[in-house]
């Protein structure tokens, strides 16, 4: 589908990844970042004065759809969302396993309302390769966005459950 199609999950996406991580983490303070699908995340975070948090992110260029920086105490994490309108496929899995390894952010998901491409699913569920979600401690999530209640189906999540575990 048209990244236009994607346009339309990013508003829902980032009131949903805001709203959960103040829930989660109640004490920290959570920003969304802007137009991080339009921008290289370089450039975003030094928008908002948080690039000195990240003595690596000028050399950042990437683009996340969803962007969330979690402040705690004097640390700093962030929390990755990208968005698809079809299923999603090893590529995707790869395109952002690859920002992950660059950035090393805290959580990451891969969220499409049409869920995971049939070859994907066989690759985690069949034959149980959950490891190529795996980016330094932590690992991707992977499932469908709901449209309908504009929040991940977290009965289609691989591995199973939330980020909840995001250490501050």
């Amino acid at each position: 589908m048209a990244k236009r199609e994607e346009d339309k999950l990013l508003e829902p996406c980032r009131r949903w990844l805001s709203g959960f991580l103040k829930e989660k983490h109640p004490r920290a303070t959570v920003i969304i970042l802007p137009k991080t699908d339009r921008k290289q995340l370089r450039y975003a975070l030094n928008d908002v004065g948080l690039a000195p948090c990240f003595a690596e992110s000028s050399a950042w260029e990437v683009r996340v759809d969803v962007v969330a920086a979690v402040q705690k105490r004097r640390q700093t994490t962030l929390v990755f969302v990208e968005l698809k309108a079809k299923p999603i496929s090893l590529v995707d899995v790869g395109q952002l396993l690859g920002y992950c390894r660059v950035c090393r952010p805290r959580g990451a998901y891969l969220l499409s309302s049409q869920g995971l491409s049939s070859d994907l699913h066989r690759l985690l569920t069949t034959y149980g390769r959950t490891d190529v979600l795996d980016f330094g401690n932590d690992a991707m999530r992977v499932g469908r966005w709901d449209v309908a209640r504009t929040s991940p189906d977290w009965s289609s999540m691989i591995p199973p459950g939330d980020l909840a575990t995001i250490a501050l």
